[in-house]
């Protein structure tokens, strides 16, 4: 929790400085100007809070603390980590603890409605599902969870049942076992509440990267030509028109919306932006915009994961899922006729 608020306060104070902010309002769109409310950045509470108490473990002295999570899967092997209030941290195995204490991590767990993931290659862990959606093909489930130590996690899981030879064969991919996959499409498969929905809007780009690392959502960035093309016109309308959609997306997302100025170039701090998010997230996609002719616009966008794993050893980011929203220009076609593909 402390390297967490450290990390808080110094994007906080990234957030303040003032230079080229001119500019950057320029370049991104306001939360504002998509009838949205400004982010939150504060601390989202996922799990159930937890009150200081005295604790017994067997053979020690008693000893004041909160309980902050547990890691592993719920058994005799389950670590519980404990949080001192001079701020040190603790990790104990629940065999340790007295029957008590063991009941009261019990009764937590069982109120955070826990599901365990398991997976071939990356191990199993106990984790609450925020939320789940199959991608636009359907091969694959986003869900996004946070761990019992408190941990987000994005998890892009392929839509299809898949053994322990190709997980060994495939480390880029995070291939769960039947029964967690099972239990992900029944996730996947609940509607979501389409009330109050807004499009999650980052102003800038230091916003869009606290946001991601308090939520665990991915940043999306769409190039939306000049502000009023046909490009901005169109995802406008559909956001209006699908508010269904807004919420799926709200869940796991928050999005960067760019405009070139009007000589048609996007400037040079964005050109960096986009350099800092590969860099920060990683990226296996290129993108760009696709120059619009009479009859066809193309806008190439990005979804950076938010999350990075370690595979085999070596440090390595979740592939990122690419974000193309493909607007039909025929003379005689709507807005309405454009489609997004995530």
């Amino acid at each position: 929790m402390k390297r967490l608020t450290t990390l808080v306060a110094m994007a906080l104070s990234l957030l303040a400085v003032p230079s080229e902010a001119t500019e950057e309002k320029s370049t991104y769109a306001t939360a504002a100007e998509f009838g949205a409310p400004a982010l939150s950045l504060e601390i989202p509470q996922y799990l159930e809070p937890t009150q200081e108490r005295t604790w017994y473990p067997r053979g020690e002295e008693p000893f004041r603390a909160m309980l902050s999570g547990i890691s592993g899967t719920w058994g005799n092997r389950v670590n519980v980590h404990l949080t001192t209030p001079t701020g040190r941290k603790l990790v104990l195995n629940i065999t340790s603890l007295s029957d008590a204490d063991a009941a009261y991590v019990r009764r937590w767990y069982e109120s955070n409605r826990f599901e365990t993931i398991e997976s071939y290659m990356q191990g199993s862990f106990a984790a609450r599902i925020l939320s789940a959606a199959y991608t636009q093909s359907g091969e694959n489930i986003i869900a996004l969870v946070v761990k019992a130590n408190g941990e987000t996690m994005q998890l892009i899981v392929p839509n299809e049942e898949m053994g322990a030879a190709k997980a060994k064969t495939s480390p880029n991919l995070y291939i769960v076992t039947p029964e967690t996959l099972h239990m992900l499409q029944r996730y996947a498969e609940l509607p979501v509440s389409k009330e109050k929905a807004h499009l999650p809007v980052a102003e800038n780009v230091n916003e869009a990267l606290l946001y991601s690392h308090l939520r665990g959502s991915s940043i999306v960035l769409i190039m939306l030509n000049r502000r009023g093309s046909e490009a901005d016109v169109a995802f406008r309308y559909y956001i209006q028109q699908h508010p269904q959609v807004v919420a799926e997306w709200a869940e796991r997302h928050v999005f960067l919306l760019a405009y070139c100025n009007e000589e048609g170039f996007y400037t040079e701090d964005f050109h960096h932006d986009l350099t800092l998010l590969n860099q920060l997230h990683g990226t296996q996609y290129t993108f760009q915009e696709i120059r619009i002719t009479d009859e066809l616009s193309y806008m190439w966008g990005c979804d950076f994961a938010a999350t990075r794993r370690v595979v085999a050893g070596y440090y390595q980011a979740f592939i990122a899922m690419p974000w193309a929203v493909y607007i039909p220009r025929l003379h005689n076609m709507k807005p309405e006729r454009s489609f997004f593909h995530n």
